[in-house]
């Protein structure tokens, strides 16, 4: 079967890419045809970085954001099949060739604030052809709802499918579609192989990836490193060495899966750092985010509490103590592995029905 897929499949994000390829490499795997739609309606979803000071140069941190780039977009070429054109608006999408089924999701498609400040009909397959299977894969608003409720409802009426990242949004949009809503797991989390995305790394390692700013993730890596006497790589964009501890790694997509595939530790605060961290049966922390941003922990949380590593989570004040560091080291893999593949069954049997019915 011939897929479509959109998604904010540009953005200069790892987790974002990685959904991308999790998904199409499963749906390969099932023996579809996905396409990956290029969709960017705006600078930020077309995977471009702001130079911060324009007027006096570049900011350090936007040599490697210029890399960056250039890094996704030669992971996309080679591991993403992708739409030959660029897509910028609706009407540009009513050319898009027929398709026998399109998806729309994962990632915070449905979040308004990340889309022009209004919902984006294109991120509800409104533009997909007559008759096609028009499904919703773990799609999320990035919060528990819809500010704009009237305008969601009309356009959920476009979907056949309809399944969710966040369980909190099962009810929101079961209520405003009138159909039934299934909860699902992130793309990255399917029965996907990663195999050719890693490459093999030397040397034993502590892999540090704060996706935002948290004091205490600085303080946990370095505590780590002095109780293991393991070096920091640390992955990001964050280059004052004074407050930011290791040495700075700026890598692709598939680099960043090979780090986490072959790290004697994880510390992250980035729930995609957690899941990567998870399907390679690595030792991680998992460090909460802080202020306006805690609301975010709640995808995070949710997930380790499925799969029996709750206690890898670590609050604000919570200090890395040797019990901690003996406890990453003693984790129950095959139990985490049997509960993993009990949550991705449900997942599957969601995408294959879907796509078969």
């Amino acid at each position: 079967m011939r897929i479509a897929i959109i998604t904010f499949q540009s953005a200069l994000n790892y987790g974002a890419v990685l959904q991308t390829y999790a998904l199409s490499a499963f749906l390969r795997q099932q023996g579809h045809e996905p396409k990956v739609i290029q969709y960017c309606p705006n600078a930020e979803l077309t995977g471009k970085f702001k130079n911060r000071y324009r007027v006096f140069g570049l900011h350090p941190a936007d040599y490697l954001n210029a890399y960056r780039q250039h890094a996704f977009k030669a992971f996309r070429e080679r591991y993403i099949p992708q739409t030959e054109r660029v897509y910028h608006t609706l009407d540009d999408l009513a050319e898009l060739e027929a398709f026998d089924a399109y998806i729309c999701g994962s990632d915070q498609v449905w979040n308004a604030e990340l889309t022009g400040g209004q919902l984006d009909p294109a991120y509800f397959l409104s533009f997909a052809k007559a008759g096609a299977k028009r499904i919703a894969y773990a799609a999320s608003t990035g919060g528990n709802g819809f500010q704009d409720e009237v305008r969601a409802a009309q356009l959920l009426e476009n979907l056949t499918y309809l399944s969710v990242r966040e369980a909190s949004l099962v009810e929101p949009v079961a209520r405003l579609s009138g159909k039934m809503v299934k909860p699902v797991l992130d793309p990255t989390l399917l029965p996907a192989d990663y195999s050719p995305l890693i490459q093999k790394r030397r040397g034993r390692y502590i892999l540090l990836y704060a996706s935002q700013e948290v004091p205490g993730i600085y303080r946990r890596a370095r505590d780590l490193a002095q109780m293991t006497g393991l070096p920091i790589l640390n992955l990001g964009a964050r280059v004052n060495p004074w407050k930011h501890p290791g040495r700075q790694i700026c890598s692709s997509p598939a680099g960043y899966v090979s780090l986490f595939s072959q790290a004697e530790y994880v510390v992250t605060s980035s729930f995609h750092g957690t899941v990567f961290s998870t399907i390679f049966k690595r030792p991680f922390f998992s460090c909460a985010l802080e202020g306006e941003r805690a609301a975010r922990n709640v995808r995070m949380v949710d997930f380790l509490e499925n799969v029996g590593l709750r206690d890898r989570f670590f609050e604000a004040d919570r200090v890395l103590k040797n019990d901690d560091l003996r406890a990453a080291q003693a984790v129950d893999w095959t139990a985490v592995s049997e509960k993993l593949h009990s949550l991705q069954q449900a997942s599957v049997e969601f995408l294959q029905s879907s796509l078969s019915e």
